[in-house]
């Protein structure tokens, strides 16, 4: 059985990666909208994109997910999976002569570890409103932020059963920084801050971030800065529909990050989820910060597969030949290698690594083709800051392809991406620890560029229509920078 998935598994990859080979091979969600109520529970990650009426999918590892799970039924609009002493809720906005209602659910019999199964308790709560957030408990009780004029601020009158949703006014007004639409509302504490994330301006929109304090009466919010979480091109190549999730029960230890980009793009790569982040808030700057989450580490392996039927020689020499032998006389490092029966033709499937991770101290080689992520760092000249010229990483897609150029541009003061004649800039980070530093992950279409220590993220979404493995990438360092390092990896196709 074990065998069986195996071969099921690289075959699948396979087959979809050669229908549309400059779309993206490790990222998720094609086509999706908006991941409601993420949630880590028991070491499985669960999302639940809008979607097929909140669709459902489960990941152990941030990067696999699996699909196959029924869906829920609930709204085609986003909701939340709160969880309080009480257990575990799925809270989501009525549609139709419902709108403005919240409904809940809750796990039926047997369900409440893989959340395949719910029971309907109903109408919970109204207010002219949409998209509910996970609920968070405050000193006088659960609250539940709500969209759509501003976020609204929803009490739980039933001790944490989630029954009795009563609004009590806005946590962030309408108009608040000149906002003015606040889609799939995300409250909550991280490193001692509170946290509002919300969507806005609908297919020309982006997603907006505040860091601040809750009142003493739990009632209102005292924003201290407010910053887009990507710098992408609105609609286009801006994230969007953003949700974040952790674990079930405390210890609270991680808020990752997921939402979907290319909203305005039509096409065959249009509309994924980008890469899942890590968020933070800086000890020094007390500004938020988004890195890649750690579990991206597992793509920099490189392991690659392949499928195939074999002739009557062939199978006579692998019943001769053991997996050590043939494994010393192929000229790649195979790991091993697997028989397979299925409808009565032998099928093999050879895994194997090749290297894929090349440091440079010279500030120019890189892994040249495909899918890849590059790590550039350079120290800050003891003069300060350059005055002129680019550092940064040209992503070559050929002729009208869009090529991507990402990086710091001295002469303009920016981070930013360049993108058929379009540049999306966000601010030059500070730089503290010393380091001008680069994170940049290319997958087809795709690319995602983290700028210093995590200060700015800004995700482009190129018209790629050449194979992934013949885009190239190149290193840019017309500021004439010393001292830079480069890190590259392949990254893993099949996994």
């Amino acid at each position: 059985m074990l065998h069986g998935v195996a071969w099921l598994t690289c075959l699948v990859a396979s087959s979809a990666a050669s229908a549309t080979q400059n779309c993206p091979l490790y990222h998720t969600g094609k086509g999706q909208y908006d991941p409601s109520g993420p949630i880590l529970v028991d070491d499985t990650w669960h999302l639940f994109p809008d979607a097929a009426k909140w669709g459902h999918a489960t990941s152990t590892d941030l990067i696999h997910w699996d699909y196959n799970h029924p869906s829920t039924g609930f709204s085609a609009d986003t909701g939340s999976i709160s969880v309080t002493d009480q257990g575990t809720f799925a809270i989501w906005p009525g549609m139709g002569a419902h709108t403005g209602s919240l409904f809940m659910s809750t796990p039926s019999s047997g369900s409440s570890s893989n959340l395949d199964n719910w029971t309907l308790f109903g109408n919970v709560g109204h207010g002219g409103s949409r998209d509910p957030g996970r609920a968070m408990q405050l000193n006088s009780g659960w609250y539940l932020p709500v969209g759509i004029h501003g976020v609204l601020w929803f009490k739980d009158y039933s001790n944490g059963s989630m029954t009795n949703l009563t609004l009590t006014g806005n946590l962030l007004p309408f108009g608040q920084d000149n906002i003015t639409e606040f889609e799939c509302p995300d409250v909550f504490e991280l490193d001692g801050k509170v946290v509002i994330v919300t969507a806005t301006q609908g297919t020309k929109g982006w997603t907006q971030f505040w860091v601040g304090t809750i009142t003493d009466d739990d009632l209102s919010f005292v924003p201290e800065y407010t910053s887009k979480l990507d710098f992408g091109h609105p609609g286009i190549s801006s994230l969007y529909g953003a949700k974040t999730g952790t674990n079930r029960h405390a210890p609270f230890d991680r808020r990752v990050l997921f939402g979907f980009g290319g909203w305005s793009q039509s096409g065959p790569c249009d509309r994924w989820y980008l890469l899942p982040k890590e968020l933070s808030i800086s000890s020094t700057t007390h500004k938020l910060l988004q890195h890649p989450v750690q579990e991206l580490v597992q793509l920099r392996n490189a392991t690659r597969s392949e499928c195939f039927m074999v002739d009557v020689l062939f199978q006579f020499c692998a019943n001769l030949c053991s997996v050590l032998v043939l494994s010393l006389l192929c000229p790649c490092s195979c790991s091993f290698l697997v028989q397979y029966h299925w409808h009565s033709n032998l099928f093999f499937c050879i895994f194997w690594t090749t290297p894929s991770h090349v440091r440079s101290k010279d500030g120019t080689s890189i892994v040249a083709s495909g899918q890849v992520e590059v790590i550039v760092a350079c120290p800050v000249p003891k003069q300060g800051l350059p005055l002129s010229g680019v550092v940064g990483v040209d992503v070559l897609q050929g002729v009208n392809a869009g090529n991507v150029r990402v990086g710091f541009n001295f002469d303009t003061n920016v981070s930013f991406a360049a993108l058929d004649g379009r540049i999306d800039a966000a601010p030059m980070p500070l730089f503290g620890d010393g380091y001008i530093k680069l994170h940049v992950f290319v997958d087809g279409n795709l690319v995602e560029s983290f700028y210093g220590d995590g200060d700015y993220f800004i995700f482009s979404a190129s018209n790629n229509t050449v194979d992934t493995k013949d885009v190239s990438n190149v290193v840019v360092n017309t500021a004439g920078v010393a001292g830079c390092v480069v890190d590259s990896w392949a990254l893993s196709l099949y996994r």
